[in-house]
């Protein structure tokens, strides 16, 4: 693949009949050198799934949920799945070239004034806890000049990843993601973030429906729908998939 072909964030899938142990798991996904590997076992009416980084396991991975569905439909034909986790049931549904997954609402705890923001380069417009650290910017600029202080990171409250985010235009948002505690200094596209930041961006903006792009050097595009109070769809695109 040419750079320009080789947009989004790739994944490994292990489709299996048995866990194996956790350590064989990180060290498999270790090998595999990719962002994520999803490892998946089939159950009598769902798929059971976790995901591992090179050098953890990840308690909600959107994209290597993503990569594991289209293994399964082009092994498999199934266009419809449920899959269980540790951290909740998600939905996914082919739809045309795209796929649709459904995805938990994750809740605000806290605001910026229990987050240390004063040594920052760039004075977030808004901050809160989620599962993640979020800040909310002034604009899209600023996203892209944002230069993640590890240091830092690592003094905040013990949370998943790091995210920036910002409105672009009426209907659509940006967002950059960091996280090195799992050892992705920041990941090129991450459908749990919208976990976080879609039902920020429907009460900001007044949409049920909008347009979100990452930021990252390879990039990464979605679509995120309001679902209900508690859940919200995203849809996204496989570009390759290729199953042994």
């Amino acid at each position: 693949m040419s750079k320009k072909q080789a947009q989004g964030n790739p994944a490994a899938v292990v489709l299996m009949h048995n866990w194996p142990d956790d350590n064989e798991m990180l060290t498999f996904a270790s090998e595999r050198e990719q962002p994520v590997t999803a490892f998946v076992v089939k159950e009598s009416k769902s798929y059971a799934i976790r995901w591992f980084s090179q050098s953890a396991e990840i308690n909600l991975c959107g994209h290597g949920t993503l990569a594991a569905a289209a293994a399964i439909t082009d092994r498999d034909g199934i266009e419809a799945m449920s899959f269980t986790s540790r951290y909740g049931d998600i939905d996914v549904t082919r739809i045309g070239e795209q796929y649709r997954i459904q995805f938990p609402i994750f809740s605000r705890d806290g605001d910026k004034a229990t987050i240390d923001v004063g040594c920052l380069p760039i004075q977030p417009v808004e901050a809160f806890f989620t599962r993640d650290i979020v800040l909310v910017l002034a604009s899209e600029s600023e996203v892209m000049q944002f230069e993640l202080d590890k240091s830092w990171l690592k003094q905040q409250c013990e949370h998943h990843a790091l995210i920036v985010t910002a409105q672009s235009a009426d209907d659509e948002y940006v967002l950059r993601y960091f996280a090195p505690s799992i050892g992705i200094d920041e990941d090129i596209a991450t459908g749990s973030a919208q976990c976080s930041l879609a039902p920020y961006w429907f009460e900001k903006t007044g949409r049920r429906s909008l347009a979100v792009r990452q930021l990252s050097e390879s990039g990464g595009q979605f679509n995120v729908h309001h679902h209900s109070d508690s859940q919200i769809f995203l849809d996204a695109s496989v570009h390759q998939c290729h199953v042994e």
